[in-house]
């Protein structure tokens, strides 16, 4: 699958999710996108999970988060689901 076709829904659901977090709607967001590399154009998998600090009144004050590599994971579940596929398995 092409990288455009693939990444950028998945960067837009992730930046929504952080909006809504940040905005009141939930107080911490977990999202995974593809990230092309601009220096050698290869295509990274990243989850991204955070949680946002508000005062008193509700309002954020922090956000508190961490954004992974899992890419290895990744391309191993594609890995077995393109095995299953060859296999004619359909779980």
């Amino acid at each position: 699958m092409k990288f455009d076709r693939l990444s950028k829904p998945l960067q837009r659901l992730s930046i929504l999710q952080r909006i809504l977090a940040v905005k009141g709607a939930a107080p911490k967001y977990d999202t995974v996108f593809a990230y092309k590399r601009p220096a050698d154009g290869r295509v990274l998998w990243c989850r991204d999970l955070g949680t946002v600090i508000r005062d008193a009144s509700g309002k954020t004050t922090d956000i508190y988060g961490v954004t992974m590599d899992i890419t290895t994971a990744r391309e191993a579940e594609d890995a077995i689901r393109a095995a299953k596929e060859a296999a004619g398995c359909d779980s």
